[in-house]
């Protein structure tokens, strides 16, 4: 989860605003077996976090390959 929290952050992170912030922050407390489950599709985030999660893995996509 540190290699795409981390380049999501490396190319978005100033770019988000302080609600975008403070939500990114409580993403980072949730468990990383939730939060992976999330970015592969494999679960549903919780409501609060699917726009956050959607550009997350937008962002995450390998070049070549869908986001």
């Amino acid at each position: 989860m540190d290699l795409i929290l981390g380049r999501f952050w490396d190319e978005s992170g100033e770019a988000l605003g302080a609600s975008k912030l403070d939500l990114y922050e409580d993403l980072l407390c949730e468990n990383d077996q939730d939060l992976y489950a999330w970015v592969s599709g494999k679960a549903e985030p919780p409501d609060r976090f699917v726009s956050l999660i959607a550009r997350i893995k937008v962002q995450g996509a390998a070049p070549g390959q869908p986001g």
